[in-house]
């Protein structure tokens, strides 16, 4: 089984804080368009994080989630944000060949558009995943946020086994990769590309060419691109479909102060998440505003990242994420 799949919500702080931003996200999005109007959609899991986050952030009525396991189902039922919130047993292979009408079965009407979140872990799973992203962008409309999240390890793609040289290994991994989705691979991917930075890239690609496939080249926009690990690398796309509609127009140059924003499929941020106790967090967040990046990462009595980077490399995450470090995921500790 995935690791992703099997590490408790609360310990995932990577995906807490990664929620986070993708929310955060949306709130700048809705000062230049409304949402207000929107379904927001997503498989949620039992405790439904991202619903209540949306629901209390944004004010969105319209909730859907599903699952196709019937346990979780329930499990939803009773952790929903609202009374109206959809809780359904549906696929996402169902649910992306044709939202109007879940939504319609649900009960959901008079959408003025959606937000999906596509939230995948298995690796071995990556053609049916880009099949279904496909067919639900066939689905959407001008304004309509899409995003998905694909395991992006290149370790655990199929092929690589333990036995082979290396350089071996990572020709079979993308040979894997186009027998799965080979009509999207770029003709120059190479098997150099599966690192813990080049996979990501390509599979930004990947995702860049389905799109262009599922609604015309140029009309799904990037927003955000991160990739993060809590077990296993994980990279998270979110786009907006934007078909030029001249009486509604989307004017995303109004984002790009936001530290995430990505102008373009090449252009993916990493998530180094820090886990602080909540005193070390109340430390750090009174200091960030006062103190120089270099100075800071100097200064810090504890060490956020435990050693997996240099006082440089620290500082220079300081400066990128001053403006984020309050949707950091803390842990609450006896004292």
């Amino acid at each position: 089984m995935n690791a992703g799949a099997v590490v408790p919500y609360h310990l995932r702080t990577a995906k807490m804080a990664d929620r986070s931003f993708f929310v955060e996200l949306l709130r700048r999005l809705e000062r230049i368009m409304r949402l207000d109007g929107y379904v927001y959609a997503s498989m949620g899991g039992y405790p439904m994080a991202d619903h209540h986050r949306v629901h209390r952030m944004l004010g969105l009525q319209r909730l859907f989630c599903f699952d196709e396991d019937p346990k979780t189902v329930r499990r939803q039922i009773f952790n929903k944000p609202i009374p109206d919130c959809r809780c359904v047993e549906l696929t996402t292979a169902e649910f992306s060949s044709d939202p109007d009408r879940a939504y319609r079965e649900a009960g959901i009407h008079g959408r003025k558009g959606q937000i999906v979140w596509l939230d995948y872990v298995r690796p071995a799973d990556l053609g049916r995943n880009v099949e279904e992203f496909v067919s639900l962008l066939r689905n959407c409309e001008h304004g309509d946020v899409v995003r998905i999240t694909l395991n992006a390890n290149e370790k655990a793609i199929k092929g690589g086994r333990e036995a082979l040289p290396k350089p071996e290994k990572l020709k079979n991994r993308l040979m894997w990769i186009k027998e799965q989705v080979g009509q999207y691979v770029p003709e120059d991917a190479e098997p150099g590309n599966l690192t813990e930075s080049g996979f990501p890239i390509l599979l930004a690609r990947i995702l860049r060419a389905a799109a262009a496939d599922a609604l015309g080249d140029g009309v799904v926009r990037p927003l955000s691109l991160v990739r993060y690990a809590d077990g296993q690398q994980m990279f998270a796309a979110t786009m907006i479909v934007d078909k030029q509609d001249p009486d509604r127009i989307i004017e995303l140059e109004k984002l790009q102060s936001w530290s995430l924003i990505s102008s373009r499929w090449t252009e993916i941020h990493p998530l180094r998440i820090a886990t602080l106790t909540s005193r070390e967090r109340e430390l750090v967040t009174r200091l960030v505003p006062s103190l120089r990046a270099e100075k800071l990462a100097s200064d810090l009595p504890f060490d956020p990242f435990d050693g997996a980077m240099t006082k440089m490399q620290m500082a220079e995450h300081f400066k990128k994420y001053q403006d984020l470090l309050r949707f950091y995921p803390d842990v609450l500790v006896l004292e």
